[in-house]
């Protein structure tokens, strides 16, 4: 007796789909899977449904300098595995995050690699979030040139040059 098992259909790829936001958008709550090769954003990926989560191993890279690559807001148990993330020279300097989640719980970060995102704030900001797990990322050229500016102060009233940025900034999460 020859015994058939059912077909196991395959994960939702962006490969099917014109963006990485449609793909999200027509697919609540399933991880998403980025095929290798590099894929141009002008506008952030958006994630705000519990369970959902993109890996792979696709380079995402966010053409606007003053855009996050990935915010996750209000969602739980959403997932961003083995992905790179990154900026063209143009827009290597920004006040945005790579990875920025608000309000979230049961966040899971892992494999991450993140480079030219030189930022004034964090490349990975995880902001009132519980049950956060970031582990395995490699962020490089992180960090940039900007002003620390203390004009505005009567006890310290001046401004200089400093190198800024952080890698991981997590922040009220528990």
């Amino acid at each position: 007796v020859l015994l058939v098992s059912p077909s196991i259909a395959a994960p939702p790829s962006v490969a099917d789909y014109w963006s990485i936001q449609e793909a999200i958008n027509a697919n609540p709550g399933a991880m998403i899977f980025v095929p290798g090769g590099d894929y141009e954003l002008a506008e952030p990926i958006r994630i705000a449904t519990d369970r959902t989560g993109l890996y792979g191993d696709g380079r995402l890279i966010q053409t606007k300098a003053a855009a996050p690559i990935v915010q996750i807001e209000k969602a739980t148990h959403v997932s961003l595995r083995g992905l790179r993330m990154s900026r063209p020279e143009e827009a290597t300097e920004t006040s945005s995050e790579a990875v920025l989640a608000i309000d979230c719980e049961a966040i899971s970060v892992v494999g991450l690699e993140v480079e030219d995102n030189r930022t004034d704030a964090a490349v990975i900001s995880l902001r009132n979030c519980t049950n956060v797990r970031v582990e395995s990322c490699e962020i490089r050229d992180y960090m940039r040139i900007s002003v620390d500016d203390r004009t505005g102060s009567d006890d310290w009233g001046y401004a200089f040059n400093c190198i800024n940025g952080s890698g991981i900034r997590i922040s009220d999460c528990r």
